[in-house]
């Protein structure tokens, strides 16, 4: 029978006290020598480095922030990967195999896709996408073969349910929906369009353009173009921090790794010794002992494990909601059958953290539910007497 009780919850506007983000910064090594995917502070200090193939050619990077995996995209032309590792040191499995010619990837973590770009003009160039497990593979766009089309970094608006790719060889910005319908032109005119990366929250998306030797920003819609950068380098993929309120890009021809404020001020570089960086990202990851501003909200949904676990009769309960939405959070038997309800209301954009008082249940093995928008993901907790 479902119980319904008062809980206490506790709405953080940021990070709460116990629980923060530490940051990280990633990228690829594209040489032919010695490719690698590498791991820094933000601050370019503690290397560390995954050696990869000699053959692979390592391009755009992304992360799964609920499973906490990195994947990477490969530039071969033959026997080109797909491929991810947990957070360094791991090790690399390959999810995908057999394909040509890989520019970048996208995750969708709540819809468990994967999004990339190929760009093998001798069988026409395509959008594709996967589970993030390498099954169900889909060419959502396909242009001819030998077509002027060349799509390199792709970036997701999940929650309008857009996908946008920067093209270099026709030099523009492009966007549709997520399953490939109703392509459109975002900016034309641009001049070598490499990487590109949205912040949904303030609407903003930013690219580089190799040939021009510049990063740009403009609205999603495409309006209000803003010249961040001029370099005098060959700016490559970019990465947003933009809870830190920084830019990240590699850069090509010198080879290095760049950084600057999310408005183009302060760049420099970092002192790190590079060859050929391509794809970047910054990882925020769960720590016990950072505590940052309380005007940031998360990236995406997310359900953390309770804590303790196993408990008698007390544990809490953490999840991030990036947007206002409707939010349950339940408990289960292992029936199926609701034994309670924790959260049923409309919620705010933010880390929330709920303690449950379990002394009216038996020892045994519980599950907690939480939905919110599309969202829905369950976990496992131990009551013990």
């Amino acid at each position: 029978m479902k119980t319904r009780f008062r809980i206490s919850v506790l709405i953080v506007w940021g990070l709460i006290a116990s629980h923060g983000y530490a940051q990280a910064l990633y990228w690829v090594e594209s040489s032919f020598s010695s490719p690698s995917l590498k791991k820094s502070a933000v601050d370019g200090s503690n290397v560390q480095a995954l050696s990869l193939d000699s053959t692979s050619l390592p391009q755009g990077i992304a992360y799964d922030a609920l499973r906490d995996s990195v994947y990477w995209v490969e530039l071969a032309f033959s026997g080109a990967r797909i491929n991810a590792a947990s957070q360094l040191p791991g090790v690399r499995r390959t999810v995908i195999g057999g394909a040509s010619v890989l520019r970048d990837i996208a995750i969708d973590s709540v819809a468990r896709k994967m999004y990339w770009t190929a760009t093998n003009l001798a069988t026409g160039s395509m959008i594709l996408r996967a589970n993030l497990n390498g099954t169900s593979p889909d060419t959502l766009i396909k242009w001819n073969q030998g077509g002027a089309e060349a799509p390199r970094s792709i970036a997701l608006d999940v929650v309008a349910g857009k996908m946008y790719w920067a093209d270099f060889d026709l030099g523009k910005i492009r966007r549709a929906n997520l399953n490939g319908t109703t392509p459109e032109d975002i900016l034309s005119s641009l001049n070598g369009p490499v990487g590109l990366r949205l912040d949904i929250a303030g609407g903003k998306m930013y690219w580089t353009e190799a040939n021009a030797k510049t990063i740009k920003r403009a609205n999603f819609s495409g309006s209000g173009i803003e010249l961040l950068v001029t370099s005098t380098g060959t700016p490559n993929y970019i990465a947003l921090d933009v809870v830190g309120g920084k830019m990240y890009w590699t850069e090509i021809g010198i080879p290095k790794i760049r950084k600057a404020d999310i408005n183009g001020q302060n760049a420099l570089d970092l002192p790190v010794a590079v060859t050929s960086p391509a794809g970047i990202m910054v990882v925020r990851t769960a720590t016990n002992d950072v505590v940052f501003d309380p005007s940031v909200i998360p990236y995406e949904f997310a359900l953390m494990q309770n804590y303790p676990n196993p408990f008698n009769p007390t544990t809490t309960l953490r999840f991030d909601i990036p947007y206002a939405s409707l939010t349950f959070l339940t408990v289960h038997d292992l029936l199926g059958c609701e034994v309670a309800t924790l959260v049923h209301q409309d919620m705010k954009a933010g880390f929330h953290t709920v303690a449950f008082d379990a002394s009216f249940l038996s020892s045994g093995v519980y599950f907690y539910r939480l939905t919110s928008g599309s969202y829905s993901l369950t976990k496992k907790m131990v009551l013990l007497r």
